[in-house]
């Protein structure tokens, strides 16, 4: 564990058991845990789309990150929406796969 995530860990078992109550209601704290999660899974997405053909990231990405539609992506790219779904649908399995394959990986 970083110094860093050491620190947050340690902060937040520090803090006060009792929960805080503003206007009547129990304040609901964040966890810290969840953020470096977040971070770290972002990270593994990352990694596992650079190793998708530059077709399938870029449909992927645009699709799904950015909210462009098959229909949008396809006249851009000037190609057709069906080849675009297939990137998509083929991309998204190749995603999978390289996420299950690094989830089975021992960590180090």
């Amino acid at each position: 564990m970083t110094a860093a995530a050491e620190h947050n860990a340690n902060t937040w078992r520090a803090r006060p058991r009792c929960e805080e109550v503003i206007d009547g209601r129990e304040r609901d704290l964040p966890d810290p845990a969840e953020r470096r999660e977040q971070a770290v899974t972002a990270l593994d997405v990352r990694a596992a789309l650079a190793q998708l053909t530059a077709e399938h990231r870029q449909v992927i990405v645009d699709m799904y990150f950015h909210g462009r539609s098959a229909a949008q992506l396809a006249q851009w790219l000037r190609i057709p929406a069906e080849a675009v779904q297939s990137r998509a649908y083929y991309g998204l399995l190749q995603l999978r796969w390289v996420l299950s394959t690094a989830s089975q990986l021992p960590k180090t």
